[in-house]
């Protein structure tokens, strides 16, 4: 079978090694599609080193087919459709006992410290079948469109914190795949108004025909001023930042109104670190939240919402590549053009 290697950043190899075989507890899937995350782009390029096993297998948005279980899986059988929850959590520290799984203190994360997905064959570990991370999926949908259950998941479990009810106001600060993730989440949520601020002049146009009220060209425009617009001055109810740049988060929290909330939903690159206007937070008594990850329970419902049709995700894969453009797979992922580029396996 072929096999993606990254030996170290910038460097991609395709080797050609034998099918696995599972041992006891584990499954191995014959991968149909994976698609890319901007944390694969990240480790590629070398700006995400920690929890990652060189040389490194990425991938951990996949979809596929079981071909062959190992002894004493039980509900498994080979032919079955899978999608899988990639965070391998430990169950026994604290943030595991009390549900909080994705602050799992001993994580291990499938196509970064666990081999991944970007070959033709992977394999499941058994602690990852035994915990049910493993979802069957239906035949009905493309493997490409299944695979994207694991980012809808993480926006999910943003979304769940970000206090968004019918009739919100909503700010989505980026108007990538996140960010359109989150569009469609606001919408189902039945948000009022509901702006994108994204500099890409092809993803606002995505972005308004999948819901937006309002999109800005935060180049170009101001987005005080068309939040002041659109929110008659009040500013929005709930801001979601998707792009991970620290200067956005001060004038996230100038444009949200007072009692309303600030998610920091992306990473922020660099050392992290910002400058925010903290009396604006405290006399406007604003929450500022971050977000991390998913839970096994997120993401089986965005599996549900998926396979359920009440988010239509067939517009989003928008570049397919076979596993052996992978590194031309990448670049397209990196120019901004895209929505999400799948890798069919």
């Amino acid at each position: 079978m072929l096999q993606t290697v990254l030996p170290q950043p910038l460097e991609l190899e395709l080797k050609e090694v034998g099918v696995p075989t599972p041992a006891a507890g584990e499954l191995v899937v014959r991968v149909r599609a994976v698609t890319l995350c901007g944390s694969d782009v990240r480790v590629w390029k070398g700006e995400k080193t920690g929890g990652v096993a060189w040389p490194a297998t990425i991938g951990h948005e996949l979809a596929g087919e079981i071909t062959s279980v190992g002894d004493g899986v039980t509900g498994y059988a080979a032919g079955d459709r899978v999608s899988l929850a990639p965070w391998f959590t430990c169950g026994v520290c604290e943030y595991c006992l009390t549900g909080e799984t994705n602050l799992c203190d001993n994580m291990e994360v499938f196509g970064y410290g666990i081999s991944g997905a970007l070959a033709e064959y992977t394999v499941i570990p058994a602690l990852g079948v035994a915990n049910g991370q493993v979802v069957k999926t239906t035949d009905a949908l493309a493997p490409e469109i299944s695979a994207l259950a694991e980012p809808l998941a993480c926006v999910y479990h943003g979304h769940s914190r970000s206090r968004i009810h019918d009739g919100s106001t909503v700010l989505i600060v980026g108007g990538g795949p996140i960010g359109l993730l989150h569009l469609e989440l606001a919408v189902l949520a039945g948000a009022g108004t509901i702006i994108v601020s994204e500099p890409s002049a092809s993803r606002r146009e995505f972005a308004r025909r999948h819901g937006a009220h309002v999109t800005v060209d935060p180049i170009n425009e101001s987005l005080a001023d068309a939040v002041a617009a659109a929110t008659g001055g009040t500013g929005v109810d709930s801001t979601i930042i998707c792009i991970g740049h620290g200067g956005l988060v001060a004038e996230a929290i100038e444009v949200t109104r007072k009692g309303g909330l600030v998610n920091l939903f992306a990473g922020f690159g660099g050392d992290g670190t910002g400058t925010i206007p903290l009396n604006t937070i405290h006399y406007r008594q604003q929450d500022v939240i971050g977000n991390s990850g998913a839970t096994l329970e997120d993401y089986r419902y965005a599996v549900e919402l998926i396979e359920s049709g009440r988010i239509d995700l067939s517009e989003y894969i928008t570049d397919r590549f076979p596993l052996n453009e992978l590194d031309a797979a990448l670049n397209r992922a990196i120019s901004g053009d895209a929505i999400k580029v799948a890798v069919i396996c």
